[in-house]
């Protein structure tokens, strides 16, 4: 949770001393800018881009279905797609 600002609640993989790759287990998408190039704060690019750059191994959107007012997955895929694509990552890569 970002409690004390934007990006607080995300602290870097290494500092946390685990010994397996971590995920993040949420993050809302309804809130975000679905541009494919935007990278401003809670967009949906800062979201990825800020999950990698701490050295997590992936991150649960929420949700892929559901209906309420953190999910939008209809917007968020072309620029989680695009996103992949441009990281070269592929699904045997966790």
């Amino acid at each position: 949770m970002d409690w004390a600002g934007v990006g607080t609640g995300l602290r870097p993989v290494s500092s946390l001393g685990l010994d397996k790759p971590c995920i993040i287990g949420e993050f809302a998408k309804a809130d975000a800018s679905y541009g494919l190039d935007d990278t401003t704060v809670y967009s949906a690019r800062w979201y990825l881009d800020s999950i990698r750059a701490q050295g997590y191994g992936g991150a649960l959107g929420w949700s892929l279905d559901a209906t309420d007012a953190a999910s939008n997955w209809t917007r968020f895929q072309p620029v989680f797609t695009n996103w992949a694509r441009w990281q070269q990552i592929r699904p045997n890569d966790f």
